[in-house]
């Protein structure tokens, strides 16, 4: 599962050759580190179940802030602009360089954080 990840995140390297490789390494990890979390925070559901699964004893009852469809885009969408600081104050000052860069950065973390939409699909 988290290899076809680790695959998009050095893809995106290639959007984005001035982005940081940790950077685009956790964009496309995101909804996957967030998801232990709101499973903690009691908004998510899992129960264990010896035997379910022979991978796993998880039983996945109820995920639907991280890895339904429409959530995973819009956190692809909510970190993609994150990253893009095309609208920080100051934007004047900046070159055109630094700003094609920070869209860029912007656009691949918000693609390898919405790749999670079709690489855990069954």
């Amino acid at each position: 599962m988290f290899i076809g990840h680790f695959g998009v995140g050095f893809g995106a390297k290639s959007l984005a050759p001035n982005a940081s490789l940790g950077t685009l390494l956790l964009a496309a990890q995101f909804v996957d580190l967030l998801w232990p979390t709101l499973l903690l925070l009691g908004v998510e559901r899992v129960y264990i179940a010896p035997g379910i699964i022979w991978v796993t004893p998880l039983d996945f009852v109820s995920y639907p802030y991280t890895h339904s469809l429409l959530m995973i885009l819009l956190w692809g969408l909510l970190l993609g602009a994150g990253f893009s600081d095309h609208n920080l104050p100051g934007q004047c000052l900046r070159s055109r360089a630094a700003q094609y860069a920070g869209h860029r950065l912007g656009q691949s973390a918000a693609m390898a954080a919405g790749s999670l939409g079709l690489l855990d699909r069954p």
